[in-house]
């Protein structure tokens, strides 16, 4: 049995130790990102929590600090250590100055332990032979993810109670008339954070390789799922790494065609799952037709609106929901507000974890537990000039290393143009494993290290 699921995810021969087997399950603790959860309860404006995937990164962290300790002569000269060693050093610097010591310091754990991956990945000798199981496990963890958030949306159209289900509050079929699946993630759009990865890779493949009947399966099925979560940045930032993946491969015509078809066939039958939801829900007013209508006007920013003018205003057939869009775009103008109130903090920010107690503080207009969901503009208001520059110039030169491998660069993109919609660590830190694996692909400087498996 072993030996098969060696042979399956390309392992034989490879000689694998603890760190190595705690990388390969990777794609999936990663899915626990919020459910199960251990709450420790309200402190300094902030919920302090525990979920599968911070635990996982900090076992990781700590597996990995043998092989960190006898590859430190040679760490020190690799180029991508010294890089994130400056952001890390501005994010525990801004400790002296943040409004919110304890949100900073739990933030900074986060963000050391992240670190720690990455030396114990670069100082992994055999790490480029765990690849194609990588591969293939996001791909399976995918898969598996959709099965759990099908059966979320159809258990809630049989008006199964939420405690079994596990769905958000905004989730519920009440909203859209079917319920929006968010898996073990806290909401729909990490659930489709999550899904991206996976999705390219199968596009790449499909783009420029002869592919098997469950390749293509595989992908109609994650485009559905996908479809099923109807968060527009998850679905905006796919959709953008998948024309970036379309250009590089425009002689591909022929493969282009039917990949795009298929796709197509997985948003169809995302909207007609949706509106059977919908149809099948005894809580539900509206029907088939106008349940996809109100999607796709979701999806559209209100721009499209196929609903029949007589329903398009009663309150059971609402669409687009513009105070999804208006509550984060106001929070980003808000924080940088907050953050050009004084030249001191335009440059060094306000502080690591302080964004929140600042806007709070600024303008009295939200809590001071609110988040900025906007990467960017959160890391503007906290870490100013210094860490935005910082912090730019990772993914810059990240950006130069995934040069020739256009399905890393279309993830990183896509990763990109979703923190536009979030911020934070903890319900992404899938984002910054898969920054830490593709960066060590192409890192130099330890994989010869003769070292001991852990």
């Amino acid at each position: 049995m072993i030996k098969s699921v060696r042979t399956f995810l390309k392992l034989k021969g490879v000689q694998l130790g603890v760190f190595e087997y705690l990388l390969l399950l990777a794609p999936f603790a990663m899915l626990f990102s919020y459910q199960p959860l251990i709450s420790f309860g309200m402190h300094a404006n902030m919920h302090i929590e525990l979920a599968v995937a911070v635990i996982y990164l900090l076992v990781l962290a700590l597996v990995g600090l043998p092989r960190i300790w006898r590859s430190k002569s040679t760490l020190i000269t690799n180029k991508s250590v010294l890089f994130v060693a400056l952001f890390v050093l501005w994010c525990a610097l801004s400790l002296l100055w943040t409004p919110n010591l304890t949100r900073g310091i739990l933030t900074l754990g986060i963000v050391g332990l992240l670190y720690l991956v990455l030396l114990a990945v670069l100082a992994t000798q055999n790490f480029k032979k765990l690849l194609p199981a990588l591969v293939r496990l996001t791909v399976i963890s995918g898969l598996f993810i959709s099965v759990v958030a099908w059966s979320q949306v159809l258990l809630a159209a049989l008006s199964v109670p939420n405690q079994v289900t596990l769905l958000c509050a905004g989730c519920q079929a009440t909203i859209f008339g079917f319920a929006r699946p968010d898996g073990f993630a806290i909401e729909p759009q990490f659930l489709g954070s999550l899904l991206i990865i996976p999705i390219v890779l199968l596009l790449q493949a499909c783009f420029t390789r002869k592919t098997a009947s469950y390749t293509k399966l595989a992908l109609v099925f994650l485009i559905t799922t996908m479809i099923l979560t109807l968060s527009r940045g998850a679905i905006y930032a796919l959709a953008i790494s998948g024309l970036l993946l379309t250009a590089v491969n425009f002689k591909q015509v022929k493969k282009l065609t039917f990949t795009a078809g298929l796709i197509l066939v997985g948003i169809v039958i995302g909207l007609g799952v949706q509106g059977i939801a919908a149809q099948v829900n005894p809580k539900v007013a509206d029907g088939f037709g106008i349940t996809i209508a109100k999607s796709v006007n979701q999806l559209t920013l209100g721009i499209v609106d196929l609903r029949p003018k007589q329903t398009s205003i009663t309150t059971s057939a609402s669409g687009y929901i513009a105070e999804s869009t208006d509550v984060r775009v106001n929070l980003s103008k808000l924080a940088l507000e907050t953050w050009t109130k004084s030249p001191s903090t335009a440059i060094f920010g306000v502080g690591l974890g302080g964004a929140g107690q600042s806007m709070h503080d600024f303008k009295h207009q939200t809590a001071a537990y609110e988040i900025v969901q906007n990467e960017y503009a959160e890391i503007l208001l906290e870490l100013g000039l210094v860490g935005m520059a910082l912090f730019v110039a990772i993914l810059i030169s990240l950006v130069f290393k995934l040069r020739g491998q256009p399905q890393l660069q279309a993830i990183l993109v896509a990763f990109m143009v979703q923190w536009l919609f979030f911020s934070g660590y903890p319900n992404a830190l899938h984002i910054y494993l898969f920054m830490i694996v593709s960066a060590s692909i192409y890192s130099k400087g330890v994989m010869h290290v003769n070292q001991k498996t852990n």
